[in-house]
C-alpha cells in the first residue's frame, strides 16, 4: 500500500446483533482487502437485525469484492487506525441481560443437579447464554469474565438482588442500565 492511500471513517454495526442501536465509527483505509483497488462511494444505507434497523454507511466496490460487516470490523481491530474506538466498543450492560443470563445459569445447575440431566434443555440455556453475551460484547475474554461474575453471585447468600453482580460489573468498567431489551 503506498503513503497516499486515503482514509476514510465510516459508520457500521457494532456487532451482528446491534439491536438497531449498536453502531460504531471506524477509520479504514479506502482500498478493498482483497484485491487492493479503490473501494466504492459511501452511501446512507441501513442494517438489518430481524425488524431492528440501523441506519449506516454503505458502499459497493466497483471491483465487486465485497466488503461484510464482520470483515470490515476484524480489519479496523487489525488496521492500526482506530486505537481506543474499537476496543472500548460497549461497556454498557443492561441489567434485563445480565437476569436472563443468571436465569439461564440457574437452570442448567437445576438441569444438572437432577437424576436425569436432559441435555437439550442444558444446550437450549447455554445457547441463549451465548447469544446474550454475544449482544453484550464481542470479546470471548470479556464474555467469560462477565458470565464468571453472574455465576459466582447465584449463590451469594448475604444480597439476594442483582447489587452485587452489577458491583463487580461496574469495577470491570461497564455501566449497568435499566430497562427492556
Amino acid at each position: 500500500m503506498n503513503e497516499e492511500t486515503k482514509i476514510q471513517s465510516v459508520y457500521i454495526p457494532d456487532r451482528a446483533e446491534h439491536q438497531g442501536i449498536y453502531g460504531i465509527y471506524v477509520n479504514l483505509r479506502w482500498v478493498c482487502p482483497i484485491c487492493g483497488q479503490p473501494r466504492g462511494q459511501v452511501l446512507n444505507g441501513r442494517s438489518y437485525d430481524g425488524s431492528l434497523v440501523l441506519a449506516v454507511d454503505t458502499w459497493k466496490n466497483p471491483c465487486g469484492h465485497i466488503d461484510k460487516y464482520d470483515d470490515v470490523r476484524n480489519e479496523a481491530e487489525s488496521n492500526g487506525l482506530n486505537n481506543d474506538c474499537i476496543h472500548k466498543r460497549n461497556t454498557t450492560i443492561n441489567l434485563f441481560y445480565i437476569a436472563k443470563i443468571q436465569r439461564a445459569t440457574m437452570h442448567i445447575f437445576e438441569e444438572q443437579d437432577s437424576d436425569f440431566v436432559d441435555g437439550r434443555v442444558v444446550k437450549a440455556n447455554e445457547r441463549a447464554i451465548d447469544k446474550w453475551l454475544n449482544k453484550i460484547t464481542l470479546d470471548k475474554d470479556e464474555q467469560i469474565k462477565i458470565l464468571d461474575i453472574i455465576e459466582r453471585n447465584n449463590f451469594n447468600t448475604n444480597d439476594y438482588t442483582y447489587k452485587p453482580i452489577c458491583d463487580e460489573l461496574r469495577a470491570l468498567g461497564y455501566t449497568v442500565i435499566e430497562g427492556g431489551k
